[in-house]
């Protein structure tokens, strides 16, 4: 749907003020990329697979008591999606 004139006149002036505001938002918004819901399927599965095989090697350590493959599947389990998740938040935040 087409805007007015009067309309894109608007838009254009708060695009106008924004700019000069904030040069570096501006960048960011022009930058903009969509995410494609192939790749947020593709993320959620590897965070699934991820968890399943971690949940598999915990449960194969503690059945065989070695505390190693108990420590790498807790890893596997928590701390990779927990950094994974801390470093794509700590990257789409704004800077200030």
């Amino acid at each position: 749907m087409a805007l007015h004139d009067y309309e894109q006149r608007k838009l254009d002036e708060i695009e106008k003020h924004l700019v000069e505001e904030n040069p570096r938002m501006a960048r960011r918004f022009a930058e903009f990329r969509p995410i494609h819901l192939i790749t947020l399927v593709a993320a959620g599965l590897g965070l699934l697979v991820l968890l399943s095989v971690g949940l598999v090697v915990m449960v194969i350590g503690v059945q065989l008591t070695a505390p190693g493959l108990i420590t790498l599947g807790a890893v596997l389990t928590a701390v990779v999606p927990a950094a994974i998740t801390w470093y794509l938040v700590r990257r789409a935040k704004p800077a200030k």
